[in-house]
């Protein structure tokens, strides 16, 4: 994990993100995946293999009631209103069975089906030459005719009839294989992608936990520990500018003849203005990127709402699923009605409906089957929806911590505005303080006492204010300040010059430290010491970094 803690804050906090956006596209789209192929086995079941079973039984149906109609004529009189009614019913009944067999075969795809197609239809064309036959023969309305008929119908005509309905039986029979197959594959893909969410939301789970564990240690306590030395430098500094206060009160009251020094002072004094127009420029920039910052967790914010959007719209195909499943149910339901009217007109024919009576029991079967497994596909369906759900409430929680965040930044910004506009205020008061210095000149009894003291704390303060630019160098180059290689240089090349200029005016006049650290050095080391306080340089604590 050290390429981890190496990383800037911001691209500590971007690629974290990133981890938990590209899990969570993951899991959106094995959960989509899963919903298309389930969408697609069922489709298959409601719009070919059902059809298709129904197409197959109403035509069963047909002839089954034509072959009743047949019997019934051998042994009605043929002058009766009864028998044309039967001769109606055989009619329409070959012409509905043939109307329902053109629709089967419209959509019959499978090649099972194609290869029994043409069987069927050369048995059925066979058929229909010898039941035409026994209806000719009793149209006739001779002795003969009669006996042919009945010759017939329970011979050639019965074994014509039973091949033909084998096939029928047999295609029946493919549609319901095809169905089930279906059915399987669809529950073999909801495991699957069971399986497939719950890994996939546990390398989630972990690797957030694992980036939160990395960002408290590589952000928070790094932080935590400049904090500490910033307070510790600036606790120093504040002792220091204390005593250089007593120290420049006894120079001031004893000062007599230090005209000279006024004009070295005044350049000392311009260039902590120049440091506080800098410690100004540093806070503007602070606040830009903090703008910046602010403009990628909005880009993250509206990359979780297109995840959202997405999230909602597996959620509808979901419930349109769920619709598809409950109008097979209701079509199994009016199977099953059909099976049982089928039942009841074989009751009525009687023995002669005795086999029909047989089918129309097994076609119940097969449509409480199929009722079942619609069932079963509809209890799966729902806990898909309800996981697409769940998922839709950690997308909208993650939001809500996006807004937070958004919140958090804009915070920051006003802090580091309010930064910038104290350094205004404190290079208005150098300018201020510069004033009050030119009225100095009378100030120049008993310096030589006290000059030594001066010089030695102002050395002090120096080196802690070195060390404490050396901190705040580090601190900047951690939350990102060091990418564009201005910050840290910046406070380097100030400090460069800072300790050029500074010993010059020491060393070769002794006194000239003295009024530097009078009132003008004792409220400049004041104010620098405030600005160097943790909170104001750089104001993220730990408190600020919770929410990340």
């Amino acid at each position: 994990m050290k390429w981890f803690k190496n990383l800037k804050v911001g691209a500590k906090l971007i690629l974290s993100f990133s981890v938990l956006i590209i899990f969570m596209a993951v899991i959106g789209m094995v959960g989509y995946r899963s919903i298309n192929v389930i969408y697609s086995h069922l489709n298959g079941i409601f719009a070919v293999n059902l059809p298709s079973m129904d197409y197959l039984i109403e035509a069963d149906r047909d002839l089954q009631q034509l072959l009743v109609a047949e019997r019934s004529m051998i042994f009605a009189n043929t002058q009766s209103a009864e028998f044309k009614v039967l001769v109606d019913e055989y009619e329409t009944n070959l012409k509905q069975a043939d109307e329902r067999w053109e629709k089967y075969k419209a959509i019959a795809a499978s090649p099972e089906e194609k290869a029994l197609i043409p069987k069927f239809e050369k048995a059925r064309d066979e058929w229909k030459v010898v039941s035409r036959k026994v209806v000719d023969g009793r149209l006739a309305d001779t002795r003969e005719g009669r006996r042919e008929a009945l010759d017939l119908s329970l011979g050639v005509a019965k074994k014509k009839f039973e091949e033909m309905r084998d096939y029928i039986d047999q295609l029946t029979g493919i549609n319901l294989k095809m169905a089930e197959n279906a059915h399987e594959k669809s529950g073999m893909t909801y495991h699957s992608t069971v399986i497939l969410l719950l890994a996939t939301s546990g390398a989630a789970l972990f690797a957030a936990i694992l980036l939160v564990w990395a960002l408290s240690r590589g952000v928070t306590r790094p932080l935590k520990q400049m904090v500490e030395g910033l307070s510790s430098a600036a606790d120093q500094v504040s002792a220091g500018s204390a005593q250089l206060a007593a120290g420049s009160q006894s120079l001031a009251e004893g000062a007599s003849e230090q005209a000279a020094s006024i004009e070295e002072t005044s350049a000392s004094i311009e260039e902590l203005s120049s440091m506080t127009r800098a410690n100004a420029d540093n806070a503007d920039q602070a606040k830009n990127m903090m703008v910046s910052a602010s403009e990628i967790v909005g880009k993250v914010n509206r990359h979780m709402d297109e995840m959202a959007a997405a999230i909602a719209e597996i959620n509808k195909s979901s419930e349109e699923t769920g619709k598809i499943v409950k109008t097979i149910d209701e079509i199994a339901f009016q199977t099953n009605l059909l099976a049982l009217n089928a039942a009841v007109e074989a009751a009525r024919a009687g023995e002669a409906g005795a086999g029909f009576a047989v089918v129309a029991d097994e076609v119940r079967n097969l449509a409480m089957r199929a009722a079942e497994a619609a069932k079963n596909t509809s209890r799966l369906i729902e806990d898909t929806i309800k996981a697409v759900q769940n998922g839709n409430k950690l997308t909208l929680l993650t939001q809500e911590a996006f807004a937070e965040n958004v919140d958090i930044s804009k915070k920051v910004g006003d802090l580091i505005e309010e930064i910038a506009g104290a350094s205004r205020e404190q290079a208005q008061g150098i300018g201020q303080l510069n004033t009050a210095i030119s009225e100095m000149d009378s100030v120049v009894q008993r310096v030589t006492a006290n000059a030594e003291e001066t010089a030695s704390t102002s050395e002090e303060m120096n080196a802690q204010a070195e060390q404490l630019k050396m901190m705040v160098g580090d601190l900047t180059a951690l939350v990102g300040h060091a990418a564009e290689g201005k910050g840290s240089h910046r406070i380097a090349k100030d400090r460069d010059q800072h300790m050029k200029k500074e010993p010059a005016p020491v060393q070769s006049r002794p006194v000239l430290a003295a009024p530097a650290s009078k009132k003008a050095k004792k409220e400049s080391k004041a104010e620098q010491a405030q600005e160097m306080k943790p909170e104001q340089i750089i104001p993220l604590d730990d408190e600020d970094f919770t929410d990340f």
